[in-house]
């Protein structure tokens, strides 16, 4: 579905099974199954202390800037697909991680001195171990904004618009600091006709998404600042030429529609990202693709599909990989949709058996027998 989750800042603590347990199938009663939930989990800022499990699953799930510790069996399993986990602290627990995507090189493996309360005190290792800004899969998870001010607390709102009427992100909160906000624009021509990359950013440092930017092509440059007091002028104009390729190209990113999405038309149009000459793209009704209904190669990166090739209410499994003169790279993930009911274009049978049993100077009561249809009769219309 495309549901999104978002756990931050709490304390997960002395659960006799899991702290966050992710199950499938309508089990409830936890057993340490971790199921590949395939949609997207935010678990950021969260303190795990003394459960047997901290995080059992997850597909599309990601870890950063937690704390993982006294786990009597194991601190993260199975958070694995196209999760990743990372700055992160791990301290005495029975095992650190079973088949999950931990980037170990960014993680903190010390005793964090966390009082009783669970909070940290000075000259704990987990402060400021983690980090403030993270991309995943070409887009940006998580930032911090922060400010001057003084209050006893603040609200923060974030929106895509400067009345705020569609705010994608809000929270009360209590502690101010400083930052601008940047913005980054990256385009193939000087005048920012085409614009192909344009970002807010609270760092020096933007990585730009995946599969916006093609080989062997110039492009240009610019940073405008923003604060309370308003936007600087854009800077000065750089450009940088992308190298050519030097192998085959790297998997493909898939877009929409996205894994697990249901109601998908039977003309469906396919869309993904990367940088290739050419795309192979297979559609299939098994996820090994042996019982494959549409294959075809473009060079764009979306395609539809015929009519007549997909079935209603059935599951289809998709993929793509790119091809260049250093030949066919990896295939991307595979994902799954499922197609939209079929439309109801058989009419009810006709009425039968009408009468009137009762009545009145003024009323009187019509019944007749029911109607039969494949899906259901939606309403009677009577005329005089």
């Amino acid at each position: 579905t495309d549901r999104f989750f978002e756990i931050t800042y709490n304390y997960i603590y002395d659960n006799v099974d899991a702290g966050i347990g992710m199950m499938d199938g309508g089990e409830t009663a936890e057993d340490f199954r971790g199921a590949s939930i395939p949609e997207r989990i935010n678990i950021f800022n969260n303190t795990f202390a003394n459960n047997s499990h901290g995080i059992t699953g997850g597909d599309n799930t990601v870890v950063l800037n937690n704390i993982f510790v006294d786990h009597s069996a194991i601190a993260v399993k199975k958070v694995d697909g196209n999760s990743e986990l990372a700055y992160n602290l791990f301290f005495n627990n029975g095992t650190d991680n079973s088949g999950s995507n931990v980037d170990v090189g960014s993680g903190e493996y010390a005793d964090p001195l966390l009082t009783a309360d669970l909070e940290l005190p000075a000259g704990s290792p987990a402060i400021d171990a983690g980090t403030a800004l993270y991309v995943w899969q070409g887009a940006v998870v998580l930032t911090t904004l922060t400010w001057t001010g003084v209050g006893d607390n603040f609200t923060v709102q974030v929106a895509t618009d400067t009345e705020f009427s569609n705010i994608v992100d809000a929270a009360f909160v209590s502690t101010p600091e400083y930052a601008v906000v940047v913005t980054v624009r990256i385009a193939n021509d000087t005048e920012y006709i085409t614009v192909v990359d344009s970002t807010l950013a609270s760092t020096i440092t933007h990585t730009v998404a995946v599969g916006a930017l093609d080989h062997v092509v110039t492009y240009f440059w610019r940073v405008s600042a923003s604060d309370v007091n308003g936007t600087s002028d854009f800077s000065s104009v750089w450009s940088f030429t992308t190298a050519a390729a030097s192998g085959p190209p790297d998997a493909p990113l898939l877009l929409s529609p996205a894994d697990g999405a249901v109601n998908v038309p039977l003309e469906a149009t396919l869309k993904w990202a990367g940088t290739a000459d050419d795309f192979d793209v297979d559609v299939a009704r098994d996820s090994e693709f042996l019982d494959i209904v549409f294959s075809t190669n473009t060079s764009s990166k979306a395609v539809t599909l015929p009519a007549n090739t997909l079935q209603y209410e059935t599951d289809y499994y998709w993929r793509v990989r790119g091809n260049n003169s250093f030949g066919a790279g990896d295939y991307s993930d595979v994902f799954v949709f499922t197609t939209a009911e079929p439309p109801d274009i058989i009419p009810p049978s006709q009425p039968q058996n009408l009468g009137s049993p009762a009545q009145t100077g003024t009323t009187i009561d019509l019944v007749w027998d029911a109607s039969t249809d494949n899906v259901g009769v939606a309403h009677y219309k009577h005329l005089p």
